[in-house]
């Protein structure tokens, strides 16, 4: 049963920004004409076809990716890996530098032989993405190269230990920084079924996480990692008196050690039309409540919206363009309460066409005028709101 647990106790201190916000949020929204409502709820369906085949401020916290500037921005045509070359049709269709920051996709190594190569495929990605002045986000998913899925509690108990090790050295014999990484995120959406069962243990993600992070920093100890969580929890037996369903995956985190808080929410071809809207979907209120539990003040969000997609019943169900339009206005609105807030900010947009796929959901922007449109008023509305934006578009195999 899928539960979804609103009404959250956020910390006072939480409520308090949140109030005294208000008023410099809403003029904000008002300027930037923010308004829209529409939307639901639905996690990304995984894709791996990644590496296959910022900096800080003074005080140490990770800032948002920002985009670069108009001049002399390399031609993206000619770049050797197809996201890149996606890219440069969203700036030419926008006129600016729109996306800063490319999400890609990898699996994990199995043993150390496997480590080298994927580790050099990984570098030639990092550095071609640093010639075209790209920020990686990369999502490492507990897979194998078959698909197959990974224990977290085999990743606690060090059983990939030998490999990771391999694979970080060699990212760092390839003469990559910490910098240069980007920002990595492994073992997301853990608080849903996406991993199968026995993977929806929050001690077994935290303990996982650690070790897989403890790993990462050993090669790279300026480098940036974060966790990611869907706005929604598998709960048969709920405790009501929780602060929120997220809470237990931030619990036995090694202090230190994530970087940024990652929040997933998107539009839900099931969801009625009351509760598809994204102050619920995709709510800042528990991202903000999150970071600050983890004494971190950099948020993301990773999030998009459907033209079409497979109903739980079999049917395609359609969004108007201006439906989307507002949803991604809504999706605005909420990074722009928790930048108000005096958190660093950016969003990921989610934007393949998957309607090949088994979810049948086509989450792309480009196939219509009207769809361009929506996308292009986001991405003026996001640059006049200081909201940097990442992407995730490619072709569907």
């Amino acid at each position: 049963m899928l539960k979804l647990k609103r009404g959250i106790n956020v910390e006072k201190t939480t409520i308090a920004f949140l109030c005294l916000a208000f008023l410099s949020l809403v003029t904000m929204s008002a300027a930037l004409d923010l308004s829209g409502t529409k939307a639901s709820h639905s996690e990304f369906d995984s894709f791996s076809p990644a590496v296959k085949g910022t900096a800080t401020n003074s005080s140490g916290a990770v800032n948002a990716p920002v985009n670069p500037p108009s001049a002399s921005l390399p031609n993206l045509a000619t770049a050797q890996n197809e996201q890149l070359r996606l890219l440069g049709e969203y700036r030419r269709l926008s006129g600016s530098p729109a996306f800063g920051q490319l999400m890609v996709f990898t699996y994990f190594p199995r043993t150390v032989s496997e480590a080298g190569p994927m580790a050099e495929d990984m570098a030639s990605l990092i550095r071609e993405f640093e010639t075209y002045r790209i920020e990686p986000l990369v999502i490492i998913e507990p897979t194998d190269d078959s698909g197959e899925n990974i224990a977290f509690a085999d990743i606690a108990a060090g059983d990939f230990d030998p490999a990771l090790q391999t694979y970080f050295a060699k990212l760092k014999e390839e003469g990559l920084t910490g910098a240069q990484l980007g920002l990595w995120t492994p073992l997301p959406e853990p608080n849903i079924n996406e991993w199968g069962p026995a993977n929806n243990v929050p001690g077994d993600f935290s303990a996982a996480f650690n070790r897989y992070g403890g790993i990462f920093k050993q090669s790279f100890p300026d480098g940036r990692l974060s966790i990611l969580l869907n706005d929604l929890a598998y709960d048969e037996k709920a405790d009501d008196n929780a602060e929120t369903p997220l809470d237990p995956y931030l619990k036995g985190l090694r202090p230190g050690l994530v970087a940024s808080f990652g929040l997933q929410g998107f539009p839900d071809p099931d969801a009625e039309e009351t509760a598809n809207v994204p102050a619920l979907f995709l709510d800042s209120k528990l991202a903000v409540h999150c970071a600050a539990t983890l004494g971190i003040n950099s948020v993301w969000f990773n999030t998009g919206t459907y033209s079409s997609a497979r109903a739980g019943n079999g049917k395609i169900v359609s969004l108007t363009d201006a439906e989307r339009g507002s949803m991604l206005a809504g999706i605005l609105r909420e990074a722009v309460a928790a930048h108000t807030l005096g958190f660093s900010v950016f969003i990921n947009l989610f934007a393949q066409d998957k309607r090949e796929s088994q979810e049948a959901t086509d989450w792309s922007y480009l196939r219509t005028t009207e769809s361009r449109r929506a996308l292009l008023d986001f991405i003026s509305s996001a640059g006049k709101a200081g909201i940097p934006l990442s992407l995730f578009d490619s072709q569907f195999q």
